[in-house]
């Protein structure tokens, strides 16, 4: 049966994004995965992973989800398996020596990644404003009259301005 250690959201001493804060979903996703990648160089052999938690909001009835790195192995398993007995020790010496501070390559791909973020944000607003542009050219409409999904969906396709406001020029007539 397969079981868990909470191991935490980032090293001990160190900050990290807060449920309820401004862009937690986006800041807990990157330091969690950082973290699972600074853990698997710390301890090889264990099995790291992010387990999101529900938790009460600040609204009554409200839940919202928090996430933690957790260290993951199969007690019954490594009864009979050596290598799952080498995962659960490495999750439970992962517990007792969790690291307090981010290592430089932590450090690094925390700069990286929201570097990366970012860029896609702004990258996505200056495509947004050529396919405005490009939308009053055939119909006199903003992107902002049309739904978000399909902007969204045509920049991850790769579609260029022109073609974004084409499709929704057309998909617009069709209605």
């Amino acid at each position: 049966m397969r079981d868990y250690l909470n191991i935490g959201s980032s090293p001990v001493c160190e900050k990290y994004a807060q449920v309820g804060s401004t862009d937690y979903d986006r800041k807990s996703r990157i330091e969690c995965a950082v973290f699972v990648n600074q853990l698997k160089r710390l301890f090889p052999k264990g099995d790291f992973g992010v387990k999101s938690f529900p938790h009460d909001g600040a609204e009554v009835g409200e839940i919202i989800h928090y996430r933690e790195v957790v260290a993951n192995f199969d007690p019954e398993l490594a009864e009979t398996n050596e290598s799952a007995k080498e995962v659960m020790d490495a999750a439970f010496e992962a517990e007792r020596k969790t690291p307090e501070h981010w290592d430089e390559i932590a450090i690094q791909e925390l700069a990286t990644r929201e570097k990366v973020h970012l860029d896609k944000e702004k990258n996505f607003k200056t495509w947004i404003e050529q396919v405005d542009s490009e939308i009053g050219i055939l119909c006199g409409l903003s992107y902002r009259d049309l739904p978000d999904w399909m902007y969204h969906q045509a920049f991850l396709a790769g579609d260029s301005p022109k073609e974004a406001a084409k499709q929704a020029f057309d998909a617009g007539n069709e209605k």
